[in-house]
């Protein structure tokens, strides 16, 4: 017994689901769940499968359910395990930012960060301030616990910001990556521009350049590997440790500091956020070293 839906991804950051509990037949409501995204280079429909997994419990009753939200090019597929074809499952979905849609505000901000030609002194600094944060011990333990994981998280925020800044700012910086991320970001794949509305689109191919790549989630680090080495032809280091990172992280902020395998509490301490520090600082530093050099290159 399965439950599937087909939805459409585009521009959908985030999800929850509610539905009634088979058990029970209490209100079940799902945490927030990212929507991932397709494999950017591969070259079939199959092959771009990109999908998560999440597990949830009726507050009620204790029965859990198994859900699996699978992505394409071309659709998206949500599947509940134990859950009847013909339930009633709301969907609410967050969507991601249209630069088209920012206030003046917002394109100001945006504009601020394709300006930061610093991104990489800016990710040391930060860096730098959370060790100094790390230091602090002089508070209870009750505390303590609760600056370590946010600490935890401001690390994989560095990470995620230094992603950005940088793939946006080398990206508009020269045409020839701008034209890779044309050719390979899966949104454009297969759109067809009208002859009498080419001038049209060509003015304004920058503007939908900022929108794709203000939408992406650069901690969806299998995606922004793959989107890096097609379009700018950096290779990530491996780090098993910062993937793990990312799904911390991802309970630390969605699921009140719950794991998603026996819904125990998530532990930080200093030690683990020093060498989750020293681990992202060696990942950028490499990856930086690379953007440097295609930046020099074109110049």
């Amino acid at each position: 017994m399965s439950y599937y839906h087909d939805f459409d991804p585009s521009s959908l950051s985030s999800i929850v689901l509610k539905f009634r509990c088979i058990e029970c037949g209490k209100r079940v409501v799902s945490d927030e769940m990212d929507v991932p995204y397709p494999d950017c280079s591969s070259e079939t429909i199959g092959d771009s499968r990109n999908s998560s997994s999440d597990y949830i419990y009726c507050g009620h009753c204790d029965k859990g359910y198994t859900i699996e939200i699978g992505v394409t090019y071309v659709g998206g597929r949500i599947d509940i395990e134990d859950l009847e074809e013909s339930a009633n499952v709301e969907f609410t979905g967050q969507y991601g930012l249209d630069f088209n849609d920012y206030g003046d505000f917002d394109k100001a901000e945006f504009e601020a960060i394709i300006a930061n030609k610093d991104f990489y002194k800016n990710f040391t600094r930060g860096i730098s301030d959370l060790r100094e944060l790390n230091s602090i011990n002089t508070i209870n333990t009750s505390a303590r616990q609760a600056l370590s994981k946010q600490i935890y998280i401001g690390t994989i925020t560095c990470l995620e910001t230094y992603l950005a800044d940088a793939f946006i700012n080398t990206v508009l910086d020269q045409e020839k990556y701008l034209r890779d991320f044309f050719k390979t970001f899966p949104i454009f794949k297969g759109q067809t521009i009208e002859i009498s509305n080419i001038f049209g689109y060509v003015d304004k191919v920058k503007d939908e350049a900022k929108k794709e790549m203000r939408k992406v989630l650069y901690h969806n680090l299998p995606f922004v590997t793959k989107m890096y080495k097609v379009v700018l032809d950096v290779t990530f280091p491996l780090s098993s440790l910062i993937h793990r990172a990312v799904k911390t992280r991802h309970d630390l902020v969605h699921r009140n500091g719950k794991n998603i395998e026996d819904n125990a509490e998530v532990y930080v301490d200093a030690e683990i956020i020093t060498e989750l520090l020293t681990e992202i600082e060696s990942f950028v530093g490499e990856i930086n070293t690379q953007v440097f050099a295609k930046a020099w290159e074109m110049h």
